[in-house]
Order: C-alpha cells, then sequence, then structure tokens
C-alpha cells in the first residue's frame, strides 16, 4: 500500500522542471498562467453559489452543481501541472484529469436537452417580459412548482399573522378566516362559514363595514384609511382595534373581493396613556420643584440675614464694651442658628419620604394613635388637653411608617396650634367614603380661614409665629399622602375647630 502510494505521489520519473531545463524565464511563465487560471477556475463556483443563494433559484441545482464541479477539477490540472515542475506525481495528475473528464461528461450529458428550450426563446425578445405579457403568461401558462409554493407560503403567512384577517366576495358572502380572526373577534368557525355579511353587523367590529366595503366599490379605491373602533370581550374588557378595509384586485385590474384586517392596539393606547400621565407628572413635578427652589431659598435665607445682623451688632458691642447687648444679640444669634437647624432638619425629613421602602399592610389606626399619644403624653399633660380616639376606625393599608408620620404631625400641630388654652379637646376617628377610607384629627381650637386651608399644605406655610415651628409638617402629610395615591384637606370642624382628613383608597 505504501508503495502504491509512493508510485502515486512520486515514482521514478523525472519532474517536469527538467524539461524546461531549470530555465527562470520557462518556469516563471507556466508557474504564473497556471497559477492565475487555477484560481479564476476556483473563484466562479463561489461567484455561482452566492448568486444562487442570493436568488433563491433551485430550479437548476443539478446543472449548477456540475458546473461548480467541472470548474473545480479544471482549476485542479492547472494546480497539478504547477505541482509537477518539482515532483514527478503524474499518477496522480492523472488521477484528476480522468476525474475531470467523467464530471465534463456528465456535464455535456446534462446541457444538450436545455440546448431546444434556449433555442426556442424568440429572437430580440426583452429578457424581461412587459407588463402584458406578464399578465398573458399568468393566464395562459400552467401553474409551475413556484407558484404553488408561493401559494402555499402566502396561506402560510396569513394563517400565522397575529392580525385578524378576513376575506369577503363582493357580494358579501365570507370566503377565509385566519386562526386570529377567530381569536380576537371572538367568532364561532362553523357558524360563520359562508356566512353572509349582515350576520356580523351586529358586532361591534364590523360596524358600517358594508358602507366602507360599498365605498370601496363605487369609488375604485385601493384601500380605505385605518379607523379605530372600541369592542367589549366576553370577559367585559375593553379593547381597541383598528381596522382597515382594501379591495383584492386580479391581474386585469378588476375588483374580485374585499379583505378586512384588524390589528389589536390596546396596549398601545395604554402605553401612550401611560407616557401622557408621566408627561403631566413630570410638568406637575416640575413646578413642585420650582416651588421648592423659591421657598427653601427665601426660609433659608432669612435666618442668614438674622445671623449676619447680630453679628454686626455683637461687634460693635464689643467695640463699646456693651456687653449685655452682646448676650442678647448671641442668644439671638443661637435662636437664628436653631431655627436653621430645624429647617434643615425638616427638609431632610421631606426628602426620605418619597424613599419610603416596604409593602403597603393592614393597619390599625387606633393601634398606631395609642403609640403616637403614648410618646406625647408629657405635652398632653402641659396642655391639659384632652385626646379621644374612636372605637372600630377602618383598618389602612398603608406604608405604615408613613402613615404613623403622618398622623404625629396632625397631633403635634392639633396639639400646639389647636389648644391655645388650657383644657383643649382633639378627636381622633375614621369612616369609609364610597371608596376611600378617610382618617381624621379633629380640634376644636380657633380654626383656620377658608382662604388658608390649601395653602398651609405648601412649604414653610404658617398662620402664627407664636408658636415655634418651620411650617414643613403639612407638607410631609400631603407627599405622604401623594405617595399612598391619596389626598388630605382641612375642613372646620362641628365644634368650630380644625378637622384634618386623610383620605386613603380602599384596597
Amino acid at each position: 500500500m505504501l508503495l502504491g502510494l509512493e508510485m502515486l505521489l512520486a515514482g521514478d520519473f523525472m519532474p517536469h522542471g527538467h524539461c524546461y531545463l531549470w530555465k527562470l524565464d520557462i518556469l516563471l511563465i507556466h508557474l504564473v498562467s497556471d497559477a492565475v487560471i487555477a484560481l479564476a477556475y476556483f473563484s466562479i463556483p463561489l461567484a455561482l453559489y452566492l448568486a444562487a443563494k442570493r436568488l433563491r433559484y433551485f430550479g437548476m441545482s443539478r446543472i449548477a452543481y456540475l458546473f461548480a464541479a467541472f470548474i473545480l477539477l479544471c482549476g485542479a490540472t492547472h494546480v497539478m501541472s504547477i505541482w509537477t515542475i518539482w515532483f514527478p506525481s503524474y499518477y496522480a495528475e492523472g488521477l484528476v484529469k480522468i476525474a475531470t473528464a467523467v464530471v465534463s461528461a456528465l456535464t455535456a450529458f446534462a446541457v444538450w436537452p436545455l440546448l431546444p428550450r434556449v433555442l426556442s426563446l424568440p429572437s430580440g425578445t426583452p429578457v424581461v417580459p412587459s407588463g402584458e405579457e406578464i399578465q398573458k403568461m399568468a393566464h395562459t401558462a400552467p401553474k409551475s412548482s413556484f407558484d404553488s409554493e408561493l401559494g402555499a407560503f402566502m396561506t402560510a403567512v396569513v394563517s400565522s399573522s397575529s392580525d385578524a384577517v378576513l376575506c369577503f366576495s363582493l357580494s358579501g358572502t365570507l370566503l377565509a378566516a385566519n386562526e386570529s380572526a377567530l381569536n380576537m373577534l371572538e367568532l364561532d368557525k362553523e357558524e360563520i362559514e359562508g356566512a353572509r355579511l349582515p350576520t356580523f353587523l351586529d358586532s361591534a367590529c364590523f360596524s358600517e363595514l358594508d358602507e366602507r366595503m360599498a365605498q370601496l366599490r363605487e369609488d375604485d379605491e385601493r384601500e380605505l384609511p385605518p379607523e379605530v373602533i372600541t369592542v367589549v370581550n366576553r370577559d367585559g374588557e375593553s379593547r381597541f382595534l383598528s381596522r382597515s378595509v382594501s379591495g383584492v384586485w386580479n391581474l386585469s385590474e378588476d375588483l374580485v373581493g374585499i379583505s378586512v384586517f384588524f390589528r389589536d392596539i390596546t396596549q398601545q393606547r395604554l402605553d401612550r396613556a401611560s407616557l401622557d400621565t408621566l408627561g403631566l407628572q413630570l410638568r406637575q413635578k416640575d413646578e413642585e420643584l420650582e416651588q421648592f427652589v423659591y421657598s427653601v431659598s427665601h426660609d433659608l435665607k432669612s435666618p442668614l440675614v438674622t445671623v449676619q445682623g447680630f453679628l454686626g451688632l455683637m461687634v460693635d458691642d464689643l467695640e463699646n464694651e456693651n456687653y449685655e447687648g452682646v448676650q442678647d444679640s448671641a442668644a439671638r444669634l443661637k435662636s437664628a442658628t436653631e431655627h436653621m437647624g430645624a429647617l434643615i432638619e425638616d427638609l431632610l425629613k421631606l426628602s426620605r419620604v418619597g424613599k419610603m421602602v416596604g409593602d403597603f399592610e393592614e393597619v390599625d389606626p387606633k393601634e398606631v394613635v395609642d403609640k403616637i399619644l403614648s410618646n406625647l403624653t408629657h405635652r398632653i399633660n402641659a396642655k391639659g388637653a384632652t385626646v379621644e380616639v374612636q372605637d372600630n376606625i377602618p383598618h389602612v393599608v398603608c406604608y405604615k411608617m408613613g402613615f404613623r408620620r403622618a398622623l404625629e404631625n396632625l397631633l403635634t400641630n392639633a396639639l400646639k396650634y389647636g389648644c391655645p388654652e388650657p383644657g383643649g379637646r382633639i378627636l381622633v376617628g375614621g369612616d369609609t367614603d364610597g371608596s376611600n377610607i378617610l382618617i381624621f384629627v379633629e380640634d376644636d381650637g380657633p380654626g383656620i380661614d377658608a382662604a388658608y386651608r390649601e395653602k398651609i399644605f405648601l412649604l414653610f406655610q404658617r398662620l402664627t409665629k407664636s408658636e415655634k415651628g418651620t411650617g414643613m409638617g403639612l407638607a410631609i402629610v400631603k407627599k405622604i399622602m401623594h405617595l399612598h395615591s391619596g389626598t388630605c384637606w382641612v375642613e372646620e370642624s362641628p365644634g368650630g375647630g380644625s378637622r384634618f382628613i386623610l383620605s386613603f383608597p380602599a384596597r
């Protein structure tokens, strides 16, 4: 076996270069020419493959494969011519030539039967026929395998489409409907098979469809602009569908049918509504931010002005050795810096409200109020106030920490502003109002004028300077309620005081 392989690759012959007397010029002539021919041969099958793949034309695949093999083998013979210049593998070269001869003969046998078909083409006929010739060929020529495959492919496309597709004859008879149409429009296949258009007109999906079809026939329109219709499915859910009506035309430009397309655009509508809502919220946030920056800059600047003023007075008093004035200025400076510290602390509390984490949970308001009152016992006794808590307050589904902070702010404000005289009364209770749960804190103090009942929920808004405060408490309450998709407001209590109400959506 090894002996046969050695004879195949070398043998007892001299290399072909000896015939050229190893002269460089003649060697280069044969070497370069054979190399260029071989490369050209090898590139042709690659070009044929790329063209066939691009055109997806498989009718000539057998001929194409034979041509490719024939050309590759022709290139191989030239490669062997280069090889035998240095290596006397003449047996191997002979085998390559035998293979080339066999494939060449097979290619010739395959090509000759095609000659009559080529010669049957009229002389001078353009390669691409005109539109009239295409129509004539379509009416007279038998269906090819390509036509059959195309028809099957288009049927599969329509059947697998996520859009609902229905086809009607000009007389209004349903000819076909894909699976999406049955599901989207909730149609029964057995009931609608062969049905006439009036059968469908009671459905919102097909409202005024007869008028649209008549418009297509009368105006000779290709298609009508899409329209959006609203339907309610069997589960009671509203859906938005885009409906398009277009004509079906044959090659003779005759209208032969009507096709109706439905596309479910409910999610797109919901997404658009969400974007509109987000846009509105962003504009509101921008306005709130603008007001916030203005309020913060104004209220933080006030204690700074105070500090600067009394620092100047202290310098003067020190120069004049007025130590009583220095002590008074120092006390006022301390009060101003404490007020600024309280403002900054409340701003931090407000910022942390928006970062509450955790899930909603069912909370018993009475339990939360009792814990708050236990922490406020000293202040309640100092005011001589009475705090009453109703029984059976409706439970609230909320962020427990935020709910407690809101109630604590309201109770603190009620003690501070709603009980100016000893012996004040505070009432905490709750009720339901349709789909909302109302929690209120009521006092019998001086009340709040109607003109200020919205303003007090803004940043740094205070109605009296008699008590220390930053004007941030009710702004924090408002933000907490916003996180719960709820609201808060103040109204006059039955006793003439104030009633602050927190409204939570029932969950």
